[in-house]
């Protein structure tokens, strides 16, 4: 759906088709994009391993960089000298890393058990909201490719000014974007627009669309339950 329909949906449903409208083209446009990105969040809609964002150029001695904003969550990292896929993990998971069974532990076999000073080619990543540590510390350069869940980045915005502009994400999600902004709208300090019940009436919807919202504890988790379940590549 192009925006100028979305804005029509709204207006109809919202009952705000004459002017002066409780709320203008631009605000409503503010809402839409807002619900794009809920949707793409909640329901893991925009899935990329392609744009600029996707590849970070890495540097040797450097371990942390710093994400894209529009970047919500790494799936997949690869090195492009090599191909060698990077394992995700978390902190914790690291701190409590042991040789595997059989492993002869020797200075020459095994390095430092504080795994923040190794070096060598990276064999983990561990994403902290916008950062991506690199375990080991890289000793050269390369470019690691990503493969990412992301929201709509800035070109792919909603624009007021441009009415045939469509959301990024799938058209059949589209319609269901308007339960967002009729949230945002009767959850307005406004005496004329403001109603609680349906506020929540039209979250209730949204988000049986696209599900819950998680929170950054659950997504924290998700990320260790995938570091505790995933085989580890042990560096040799």
């Amino acid at each position: 759906m192009q925006l100028c329909e979305l804005m029509a949906g709204y207006r109809d449903r919202a009952d705000d088709t004459a002017q002066p409208y409780g709320a203008d083209d631009r605000t409503v446009t503010g809402w839409l994009n807002e619900a794009v990105d809920e949707a793409a969040i909640r329901a893991k809609l925009l899935f990329d391993s392609s744009s600029p964002i996707c590849s970070l150029p890495i540097r040797a001695n450097q371990a942390v960089y710093q994400l894209a904003s529009a970047i919500d969550t790494v799936s997949d990292a690869w090195l492009e000298s090599t191909g060698a896929q990077l394992v995700g993990t978390d902190q914790s998971a690291m701190d409590r890393l042991q040789p595997p069974p059989g492993w002869v532990v020797s200075p020459d076999n095994w390095p430092t058990i504080n795994w923040r000073k190794w070096t060598g080619r990276p064999r983990w990543f561990i994403q902290d909201d916008r950062r991506l540590q690199l375990v080991p510390v890289p000793t050269a350069a390369d470019t690691l490719h990503l493969s990412v869940y992301r929201i709509a980045m800035s070109s792919e915005r909603l624009r007021a000014e441009n009415k045939s502009g469509e959301p990024v994400i799938a058209g059949k999600w589209h319609e269901r974007l308007i339960d967002w902004a009729l949230y945002r709208a009767y959850s307005r300090r406004d005496e004329d627009q403001s109603d609680p019940n349906l506020a929540a009436t039209h979250f209730g919807l949204f988000e049986a669309s696209f599900g819950s919202r998680p929170s950054a504890n659950v997504a924290r988790k998700r990320n260790e339950r995938r570091a505790h379940t995933t085989r580890i590549n042990w560096p040799r």
